[in-house]
């Protein structure tokens, strides 16, 4: 629909055309918007899922992400305004709602990835666009979290190139001004990912990929001369520190190491003012950080972690090349204006030239040329190196500490060159570049080393060789027979292909002063040895004849090297009967035993170590291949299957002696853990009572097994069910001291590895299940629970700060920290602090986190206060416990069992103490607040308030019993600053804008005011609160009745009235004692102030009849007592003003 409005040519050209092309009418926009929906609405027909769904004219089964669609479709035909004048987020919702949906497949994903990238390349969404900043916030969420179900590797390679497509379209869109530098960041780190992804996948989206991100480096660092010159701070003495530090939470994830680690030096200030300038429109904190990681990456090496299989030599020439050359993308268009910055200008100067120097500094060797040239046959290295350090140091650049790298460097090959002047020969010629004849080359050798006449050519020719040799090779990986006609018209090969041919590869191998045994073992490792019992003799018998002819004075003969060989070779195939194989391996096992109890009697701790090491070896679990299709081999593998059950025998018996092996155990329990095949775990309750569990957990059982390998899985099965895993754990509670810190520490390292770089849901349920057993041994090691409580703390705090989405993980976490309070608290007087203060670490959750599980985190929180309300009792234990109940005063869900928990604490004053009181009220206060629940909820927590005066008034008694007067004095200054924490969070909710709950408010304020007979309340203290509490609400009343709305603060009038009443009771109430205070006058004149201001006041124009007739009966009373009092007589005429006169003026 929409090729009609534009042509693929235009689509083609937007960059270079001018603005006013791209202002599309609103009907074009809208079928634009209208024929995407209809593309992904027939994406997901076609699926299966969700075909059903759309098929149906039931509209209640119908899937959220079709109906979203289904309704823009009936909206995007009615906005008849100009487009920039509605939302964009009305109409991106959707797609980003299924880009964000991991139940979407990869087809879907990625229509909906390319509309999306249609609407910012059409540049619909500009800097006029209404919330055009919230859209592209969204958008760059949506894209980096991005998450599809993936069904095979093109597919999710077309995904992942359009991630990059929409990414990049957002920083060229002409709205990307409006992102921050988290997005900018975000946008960055998710296409570094992807380049990393992208190493194992095609090669198209290889160069895709790094080609995105040059020319994400390239957009956001032309961005760098429009911003403004920093330099003058350095005037004001504000000059940068010259090491650029890392802020503690790092904007990127770096796919070799994660960068994020790094520790903030300047501390809280910094972390904090780092954060907050990462949410600034786009600029240099976002450059900062992206220099910042491209310079890292040229010392990659120091930083990552290389796999087994992973190959160190290709990261470290691989990943520094490409820093390089994105670095030098930021260089180019930057330029200058670097210097105008001095966080940048900084990381030039130190990180980059740091890094630099590492590959400059070998050239200062005087022999490092030759020797580069010699060892590393590698062409043009002189020259291409000669040529950048004369580009560095003839640069105009004002980098000085480059230039002087560069002419150190040019000037160490020129001396070294210097050096060599007299060492050099004339008779030096070029060696032949041609090969006359078929020459096995891999047996040339350089006659002497010592003498250039002979080494120089020599290296001349093998660089040659080599040369041809990638091109044949390059040949024959295209064409195997054009690569060998290549090579043979090269010389490198005989024109005759024959077995003699293959035959000459056995004299490749250099035996000399080998064993026999080493000796085969390294001639087998270069190829794959036939099964026909044929084949291998003839293999053998040239090995033999090898062997004999280097090694003559190991063996009597070729005949007795053959026959060894042989043996060796039978020895490790399933020749000899099984039942002789598992009584030789039966008796290993038991010698194994043995050794393991010698080891534990003797504490040679050391020895078991070893010894369970290498058992894990032969148990086939720690293999990298060994997953669910290993469990048939393993069924039929008799010495792994024995080697694990020695292992975890020896596990169980000798436990207190194991030290270090416990991570190679862990080892092979995850990978059980991996495929299901450990036994059925209950809960960490009950695992100390039931440790075996005749169950096993199996994943789904492949389809049509036949008999053998049903009859080998059920030996697997039962392999694991004697092995006894659980009892390991179970019987923790007996570990000594060393044995249990150490597995607790196995049990950390174990789970925290896959919170390292990409985490898939196979890790993650690894780390589940690491974290379930660390668990399970704290509850069970309660009553040593300080010799694991610091790992176990830290572990749990790593993953609750670390994880921002919901997830098993950090559920797991939280939930397990609660229930390790709820058991031990009742046990643990001295540690309840500590326990209660870890709980700390639930309010330093995600958003996103918290509100996904706060309501079961309250539940819990509410058994663990209704079981140890007594246990608690410090200041610091309650804070943890009322901060998490407050945050819940707002929250739809969790609101109703925060606030079961508080009246369980405030009730009749059933758990109040000093140490909680202000807390509890300041809690009760924003319940009494909150819009989320009835106004009787909000009542409720009014008369919580109020009620506590009553434990006021007792703790005040108390205060006579006190030891010693000054504790005493203490006690009761303490009690009346909480009276007055109470009075003013009462007057707070007096002005709330429901009836109800503003009158109740001012009643039970009055209550608290009057109905404190049993508190010594001091002079000074009334009129402070008459000060801060009953005037300040007085006034604060009409002004609401004046300046809010009618319907928003409904029956005013009556608040105002009740507002009276409580100024006139408390006055009265206390004029005994206020009379006395030197600053009764001025009070009184307040009071008279006060209902002056209300007779005068005009609700909408006219006076208010009830006010006016209740003031003159409220002053009326007042005077009487004053003058029934004394206070109030004539005054004398010879002295000044009296009260009398006060009054009557």
């Amino acid at each position: 629909m929409t090729m009609n409005l534009l042509n693929q040519k235009e689509v083609n050209g937007l960059d270079e055309q001018p603005d006013y092309l791209f202002k599309l009418s609103g009907g074009a926009v809208a079928c634009m918007v209208n024929s995407e929906i209809g593309a992904v609405l027939a994406v997901m027909r076609r699926n299966v899922r969700w075909g059903v769904h759309y098929a149906s004219d039931d509209e209640q089964i119908e899937h959220s992400l079709i109906i979203s669609f289904k309704e823009l479709r009936k909206k995007i035909f009615s906005w008849q305004k100009h487009w920039h004048t509605i939302d964009p987020v009305l109409y991106l919702q959707p797609f980003l709602d299924v880009i964000k949906s991991d139940e979407t497949g990869a087809p879907i994903t990625g229509v909906a990835l390319s509309s999306v990238y249609k609407i910012l390349n059409l540049q619909i969404l500009d800097s006029k666009t209404v919330n055009v900043d919230n859209a592209l916030h969204l958008i760059v969420d949506a894209v980096t979290s991005c998450r599809f179900e993936v069904t095979d590797p093109a597919s999710e390679e077309v995904v992942l190139m359009k991630i990059l497509q929409v990414l990049l379209a957002c920083m060229k869109n002409k709205a990307s001004v409006s992102l921050n530098n988290h997005h900018v960041c975000s946008i960055v780190n998710t296409c570094f990912r992807i380049v990393h992804q992208a190493s194992s996948k095609s090669e198209l989206l290889q160069r895709i990929s790094r080609h995105t991100m040059h020319e994400l480096v390239r957009c956001i660092f032309s961005h760098l001369p429009d911003l403004g010159d920093e330099r003058h701070d350095l005037d004001n003495g504000n000059r940068p520190s010259p090491n650029i530090e890392v802020t503690e939470e790092s904007h990127f994830y770096v796919a070799y190491s994660d960068i994020s680690k790094n520790e903030n030096a300047h501390g809280k200030d910094s972390t904090s003012s780092a954060d907050s300038s990462m949410m600034d429109p786009y600029g240099v904190p976002a450059m900062v950080e992206i220099f910042h990681f491209l310079c890292s990456l040229l010392n990659v090496m120091e930083n990552i972690e290389v796999g087994p299989r992973s190959n160190p030599i290709a990261y470290h020439e691989d990943v520094p090349l490409f820093a390089l050359g994105l670095i030098n993308s930021a260089i180019e268009l930057g330029g200058v204006y670097f210097g105008n910055h001095p966080k940048l200008l900084a990381l030039i100067q130190e990180e980059l030239f740091y890094n630099l120097m590492q590959f400059g500094s070998l050239c200062l060797s005087s022999s490092y040329m030759p020797i580069m040239i010699v060892i590393i046959s590698c062409s043009n290295v002189f020259e291409g190196l000669a040529n950048l350090l004369s580009r560095l140091f003839s640069s105009e650049h004002p980098f000085i500490c480059n230039e002087h790298l560069a002419l150190d460097g040019l000037t160490a090959l020129v001396q070294g060159m210097a050096e060599r002047i007299g060492h050099d020969s004339s008779s030096l010629g070029e060696a032949s570049l041609e090969l006359e004849e078929y020459n096995p080359f891999w047996t040339v050798r350089c006659d002497d080393y010592g003498e250039p006449l002979h080494w120089v050519p020599f290296v001349h020719n093998m660089k040659n060789i080599k040369k041809k040799l990638m091109i044949g090779v390059d040949h024959f990986n295209r064409d195997p027979k054009k690569g060998l006609e290549f090579l043979q018209g090269l010389n490198l090969l005989p024109d005759n292909l024959d077995p003699k041919s293959v035959a000459c590869f056995f004299r490749t191998f250099d035996f000399r002063d080998m064993n026999l045994d080493t000796a085969l073992r390294i001639f087998l490792d270069t190829f794959r040895l036939p099964g026909e019992s044929q084949k291998i003799q003839r293999v053998l018998e040239a090995f033999a004849e090898s062997y004999f002819e280097q090694a003559p004075n190991i063996l009597a003969n070729k005949d007795a090297a053959l026959l060894l060989s042989y043996s060796l070779i039978m020895l490790n195939t399933d020749q000899h009967k099984r039942t002789e194989q598992e009584d030789v391996l039966q008796s290993c096992i038991d010698g194994f035993l043995a050794i393991a109890k010698l080891s534990a009697s003797y504490n040679l701790n050391e020895v078991l170590d070893d010894l369970i090491v290498s058992l894990c070896k032969f148990t086939t679990l720690l293999h990298p291949s060994f997953n669910e299709n290993s469990i048939l081999y393993f069924g039929d593998d008799t010495k792994a299957k024995m080697a694990t059950v020695a292992v975890f025998t020896i596990a169980n018996r000798y436990s207190d002696h194991i030290r270090l092996s416990w991570r190679n155990i862990l080892d092979c329990i995850l990978s059980l853990q991996k495929i299901g095949l450990l036994p059925a775990r209950r809960d960490a309750n009950e695992l100390e009572s039931s440790p075996d569990n005749d169950q096993v957990k199996t994943s789904a059982t492949p389809h049509q097994h036949s008999e053998e390998e049903l009859a080998a899985r059920q030996r697997t099965l039962q392999t694991i069910q004697n092995c006894h895993i659980d009892s390991i754990f179970a019987e923790s509670k007996f570990l000594q001291a060393e044995s249990l810190s150490q597995l607790v520490r196995a049990l950390v390292v174990a789970a925290r590895r896959p919170l390292k770089g990409n985490t898939s849901l196979e890790d993650e349920d690894t780390a589940v299940f690491c974290l379930e057993l660390l668990i399970a041994i704290t509850l069970n090691n309660r009553d040593r629970i300080m010799l694991l409580w610091q790992n176990v703390y830290e572990h749990i705090a790593s993953v609750v700060q670390s994880t921002v989405m919901p997830c098993a993980l950090v559920e797991k976490a939280v939930f397990g920290l609660l229930r390790i309070c709820q058991r031990l608290l009742p046990y643990k007087e001295n540690l309840t602090d500590e326990l209660l203060k870890s709980l700390q670490l639930v309010l330093k959750l995600d958003a996103r986190v918290a509100d996904a599980y706060c309501e079961p985190i309250t539940q819990e929180v509410m058994h663990l206060v209704k079981a140890n309300a007594m246990q608690i009792r410090s200041h610091m234990g309650w804070r943890t416990i009322i901060s998490l109940l407050s945050i819940t005063a707002r929250h739809p869900e969790a609101s109703e069992s925060g606030f079961e928990t508080l009246s369980y604490i405030m009730s009749e004053g059933a758990h109040l103490s000093p140490a909680n009181y202000v807390l509890c009220v300041n809690a009760a206060r924003q319940f009494a607040e909150s819009r989320v629940g009835h106004v009787d909820r909000s009542v409720k927590s009014l008369d919580l308030m109020a009620g506590s005066v009553v434990c006021l008034v007792t703790w005040f008694h108390q205060t006579k019993e006190a030891a010693g007067e000054e504790a005493a004095v203490k006690m009761s200054q303490d009690i009346l600053e909480m009276w007055m924490r109470l009075v003013q969070s009462l007057r707070k909710v007096c002005v709330d804008h429901r009836e109800e709950v503003r009158n109740h408010a001012i009643v039970l304020l009055q209550r608290c005011l009057t109905g404190v007979e049993g508190i010594r309340i001091p002079t000074d203290l009334w009129l402070q609160c008459f000060d801060l509490v009953i005037f300040t609400l007085l006034d604060e009343l009409p002004e609401l009745a004046q300046q809010q709305s009618p319907k928003d603060y409904r029956s005013m009038e009556g608040s105002m009235i009740f507002s009276l009443k409580l100024l006139s009771k408390t006055f009265l109430q206390t004029l005994h004692d206020l009379s006395q205070s030197t600053s009764f006058c001025q009070l009184w004149l307040k009071v008279l102030g006060c209902m002056e201001k209300y007779m005068k006041m005009r609700f909408r124009g006219k006076r208010s009849e009830k006010i006016h007739e209740l003031l003159p009966e409220l002053l009326k009373n007042t005077l009487l007592v004053m003058k029934t009092s004394g206070i109030l007589v004539p005054s004398d005429p010879v002295g000044g003003d009296s009260f009398w006169q006060l009054g009557c003026t």
